[in-house]
């Protein structure tokens, strides 16, 4: 499986410290290519390397390359840049900038980059071939020292073309020098039929960003015109590192926003990059035939990120301007859960069924424009990219009242009634006893778990099943809830189930991918209680009881398949979410009283983070 690493080209403005780290991490990033400027990236300072470098260890990120630098400082004020070049004609001014190179790499090396991108500066004034000839020779042989690789980056200026750095790889013929492709400055100089022809085994690196063909503007894939399927022809063929290489951000405002469109634009470049090269195209071409059997032809085909689903997710753009969200689900799929519609018919079937149930009651989901089950596509009303877990990342200042919006409609989901598959299966004490031995499976994995803490884990499982049962969705959370403009849509539910009302509330206030204060999550769990009293018939204080348990549930449940998804389906990206997952199951067994559970759990907590 492919990753996308982020430039941190993103906040160049913006100092490369814990906070921003952190973020970084939070929206979704695993990798990082640091823009190597200073002070963003301070190689002469000591200090500042050693913990920067032990700000990446703790926080779980990578550094996937180094940007080598070209400016003396990165500033918002060209004029203040102090721009150089190893491509200068002055003897004393090359060998500056070959020494602000090698110091840069010396400290990309340490922090843990093994890919220097490298510009030439030969579109400057003075530049001459024959003084980069002799600081390439300079920095190969320290590359060579270092172990790592130079990438040379192409550009968009005169004798800075991919041609012209094709001429140059091709000159001096080593292992250790390749290329890093900026498909944003090959659509400016328009050689892609020479890229089409180079070999991708010489590829290092891509440079993941957009433009009009004319600026380079570092636009998100997609918001411009590069013909990102000839990008994708040559990754399918190599192992290139990819990075996103967007923005920048302004030095005065908040970097969240562009990092989680970032973010969002990463996971539908990795969705089409890994799908591979057939079923990428396969997958287009049953769209382009589903929407032409309509009277109407495909403009755009984007893919979309996906989460941990068997389903596939793009976007389609018709030239009638009309815009889609097309699911397939795939006709063969493992069983990974004790729950029948992982098997994908079964899945197909249960959508259907559960759709019209929730469309005739009048539940907010996105509508069924068009229904190809030739093809086993749905093209869906394209309600947009925003989710409720967007606004807790952003911080707006509305999320209070979608939250609430968001209990209201529960209620009405779990008043539900009708001929619906729904209503004929539940959360029986079997199914719930596999999801907990799923995370003594993976959760507690190598650690030898007390038979104490299995009746503790077992018995939640018992008062559970005990409960009174209404409709559930069971996966009812912040990232299953679509927000536009001024309503939610729900997601993600043909899974749905008959289950204890407290399972869709604990799933959603103590959510895996959000980490509210507890004054918080008690308003919310208030609120609920007061719309929902007739539904419930509980004491209040049965119902918090009653709540925890199903929460402890949910939350090692969710923590076990985290792994899972990690050591099964080699996707780390859900890793992040261990420790809030794992903070609240404790904090919430406490109050139930699990002494043994606590323990185990505080022991598998330090096992990850000491």
């Amino acid at each position: 499986m492919r990753w996308i690493s982020l430039s941190t080209h993103l906040f160049p403005f913006h100092p490369l410290d814990t906070g921003n780290l952190e973020i970084v991490k939070r929206f979704g990033f695993d990798l990082i290519e640091i823009w190597g400027m200073k002070p963003h990236f301070n190689y002469e300072d000591e200090k500042f390397i050693e913990e920067l470098r032990r700000n990446l260890t703790r926080i779980g990120l990578t550094v996937s390359s180094l940007h080598l630098p070209f400016y003396e400082f990165v500033s918002p004020f060209p004029e203040k840049r102090g721009r150089f070049s190893i491509s200068d004609s002055n003897e004393e001014r090359r060998k500056f900038a070959v020494k602000e190179t090698f110091k840069a790499m010396v400290k990309g090396k340490e922090v843990g980059s093994e890919i220097m991108v490298l510009h030439t500066g030969m579109e400057l004034p003075g530049s001459s071939g024959d003084s980069l000839r002799k600081s390439l020779s300079e920095l190969i042989k320290k590359a060579e020292e270092l172990r790592v690789r130079i990438a040379l980056e192409n550009g968009f200026r005169e004798r800075t073309r991919l041609s012209d750095a094709l001429k140059i790889l091709e000159e001096f013929g080593t292992e250790s020098f390749g290329l890093c492709v900026d498909i944003g400055h090959l659509n400016i100089s328009g050689e892609w039929q020479i890229f089409k022809e180079i070999d991708s085994q010489g590829i290092f690196e891509f440079h993941l960003a957009d433009n009009n063909g004319r600026e380079d503007t570092h636009l998100l894939p997609y918001r411009g015109s590069c013909p990102m399927e000839l990008v994708y022809e040559k990754i399918w063929e190599g192992n290139p590192v990819l990075v996103l290489e967007v923005g920048p951000v302004k030095e005065w405002e908040d970097i969240r926003k562009d990092l989680l469109f970032s973010a969002k634009c990463a996971g539908g470049l990795l969705s089409a990059i890994n799908m591979g090269k057939k079923n990428f195209k396969d997958l287009k071409r049953d769209v382009k035939n589903s929407v032409s059997a309509t009277g109407d032809e495909l403009l755009n085909f984007i893919p979309m990120k996906g989460d941990a689903s068997i389903r596939t997710y793009t976007r389609a753009i018709t030239e009638r301007g009309k815009k889609y969200v097309v699911m397939r689900i795939p006709r063969e799929s493992g069983m990974e859960e004790k729950i029948e519609t992982q098997n994908p018919q079964r899945m197909l079937t249960s959508f259907l069924d559960i759709y019209s149930l929730l469309r005739n009651n009048e539940i907010p989901v996105p509508e069924i424009l068009i229904e190809d089950k030739e093809r086993n596509l749905f093209f869906l009303e394209d309600e947009g990219d925003l989710i409720l877990e967007d606004l807790y990342l952003l911080k707006e200042s509305e999320m209070e009242k979608f939250y609430r919006n968001s209990l209201e409609l529960l209620v009405k989901l779990q008043i539900l009634k009708g001929d619906s598959i729904t209503f004929k299966r539940s959360f029986s004490e079997e199914t719930l006893r596999w999801e907990m031995e799923h995370f003594l499976q993976y959760g507690l994995k190598e650690m030898e778990v007390p038979e104490e803490v299995r009746e503790e884990l077992f018995s939640i499982c018992k008062k559970i099943s005990s409960l009174k049962y209404l409709f559930c969705h069971r996966d009812y959370h912040s990232k299953n809830i679509i927000v536009r403009d001024e309503k939610i849509y729900l997601v993600d539910f043909q899974d749905a189930l008959m289950g204890p009302p407290h399972y869709d509330l604990a799933s959603l206030v103590f959510d895996s991918y959000t980490e509210f204060d507890e004054e918080f999550e008690n308003f919310l769990i208030d609120f609920y209680f007061e719309l929902s009293k007739n539904i419930i018939n509980e004491e209040k204080e049965i119902f918090k009881k009653n709540l925890l348990l199903n929460a402890v549930h949910r939350n090692l449940k969710a923590f076990g398949r985290f792994v899972f998804i990690n050591e099964e389906k080699k996707n780390p990206y859900f890793l992040r979410f261990l420790f809030p997952t794992i903070k609240k199951a404790i904090r919430n067994a406490k109050k139930l009283g699990l002494k043994e559970t606590v323990k185990i759990l505080e022991k598998r907590r330090e096992t990850l983070y000491g």
